[in-house]
């Protein structure tokens, strides 16, 4: 079987090549099982035409495409996703009102969680505020705001990934005059750490660096400094200056959630968040139901049985309100 695989793959590459006529572009769509008859290399302009999107870029910019254009087709076929480029080659996708830079693999991920999976799809009658730990280049906080809430308050302490967050919050200024976006992160202490950051995998950085997968992969990036505030002292201001609002928790901080979701219980904090929507990581669901359950919250956990990564949904049964997701 290996060897008919090799075969295989060898048979892919020519066919390819021939009509790529590109040894290392022939190398990736064989990689990542793109066919050849879709992808156009013209020589003279060095740029590849993605034809299924309809689309040119720069070879220079092409990699992280080429790794995400299955996650580009599925968000094309199944979110109407329309795609499109700036004067400096640049990848913009269009879904419904909203707009978006793409730079890496993983955005095109994010996208497929946000508007297919649905992973962040709450409805709720009032609409009313949100706190996004673990803001990334702002799509879950864009998308949260077009749904009508009345304010966001999103944060994200890696400065590139920020920045990148803001370039996306200009192309949606119908949505983002309610997003409060802010450069440093929560946690369970104030602190100022230098990591390791690698910009092509920005949505699985955490506070202790790269992660072993990817670092498994020959990655490396460089060090970056990151401030992260407690966050008792941050949100609790923010309660009390929005008297009467609801208030929604998205976490999606790669490991920081055990710390945040425990210093927000011992701070009488969590009592006043109506519903959680966390991903976990390497340490599973269970310390979080725990700490949930505990704190009278009703709890929806997703994939339990899975060692990496998961959802947790919840909802505190002491307030009450309209509030359920739709995925």
């Amino acid at each position: 079987m290996v060897l008919i695989g090799k075969i295989f793959s060898t048979f892919e590459f020519f066919r390819a090549f021939l009509t790529i006529k590109n040894i290392q572009i022939s190398k990736e769509i064989v990689k990542y099982g793109i066919c050849s008859n879709v992808i156009k290399y013209n020589i003279k302009t060095k740029e590849i035409c993605f034809c299924e999107l309809g689309i040119n870029i720069p070879r220079e910019k092409s990699g992280f495409l080429i790794k995400g254009y299955n996650y580009a087709i599925l968000l094309k076929d199944s979110a109407k996703a329309i795609f499109s480029t700036t004067e400096d080659g640049e990848l913009l996708i269009h879904i419904d009102a909203l707009n978006f830079f793409v730079q890496s693999e993983e955005d095109f991920y994010i996208l497929k969680e946000v508007f297919l999976d649905g992973i962040y799809n709450i409805i709720d009658s009032k609409k009313n505020l949100i706190i996004d730990i673990g803001m990334n280049v702002g799509i879950s906080s864009i998308y949260l705001s077009s749904k009508g809430y009345k304010k966001i308050f999103s944060f994200e302490p890696f400065k590139q990934t920020y920045e990148q967050a803001l370039k996306n919050l200009k192309l949606n200024p119908q949505f983002t005059k309610n997003i409060i976006p802010n450069n440093f992160g929560l946690g369970e202490k104030n602190e100022i750490l230098s990591v390791d950051f690698c910009y092509e995998y920005k949505g699985s950085m955490s506070l202790i660096g790269i992660p072993k997968r990817i670092q498994m992969n020959g990655i490396k990036g460089n060090r970056e400094t990151v401030i992260i505030k407690e966050v008792n002292e941050i949100l609790i201001p923010i309660f009390k200056n929005h008297e009467g609002f609801d208030f929604i928790l998205k976490i999606d901080c790669e490991g920081s959630e055990y710390g945040i979701l425990n210093s927000l219980n011992e701070g009488n904090a969590l009592q006043k968040i109506k519903s959680i929507m966390v991903e976990w990581h390497s340490k599973g669901p269970e310390p979080l139901v725990e700490i949930l359950n505990n704190a009278g919250f009703t709890i929806f956990s997703f994939s339990p049985l899975c060692k990496s990564i998961g959802m947790i949904y919840a909802v505190n049964s002491n307030i009450q309100g309209d509030v359920n997701w739709n995925g």
